[in-house]
C-alpha cells in the first residue's frame, strides 16, 4: 500500500482560519488552539478531538531524542 504522505514536505504551521472553522462546523471555543499543517501540495492537515470531527484537537509528539512536545498554532492577533 502506497503512503500518500511519504515525500510530502511540511511548508507551514498556522492557526485554523475562521472560514476553515466554519466549514468544519466548529465553534470558536472548539477550535481556539487548533493547528493547521500545510503540505507542499496544498493539503491541509487538521487534528480532531475524535474520529467524527466534532471539535479541534492538539498534536503531541516525541522527538528523536525522546523529548515530548506539543505543536501549538502561532499567536493569533485579536479579531482574527
Amino acid at each position: 500500500m502506497e503512503n500518500r504522505w511519504t515525500g510530502k514536505l511540511l511548508v507551514q504551521i498556522r492557526s485554523l482560519t475562521p472560514e476553515e472553522r466554519d466549514d468544519l462546523g466548529w465553534s470558536v471555543a472548539e477550535s481556539l488552539h487548533t493547528v493547521v499543517l500545510v503540505l507542499d501540495d496544498g493539503t491541509r492537515l487538521v487534528p480532531s478531538a475524535d474520529p467524527e470531527g466534532n471539535s479541534g484537537g492538539t498534536l503531541f509528539g516525541v522527538s528523536s531524542t525522546g523529548d515530548s512536545f506539543m505543536i501549538v498554532p502561532p499567536h493569533r492577533q485579536p479579531g482574527s
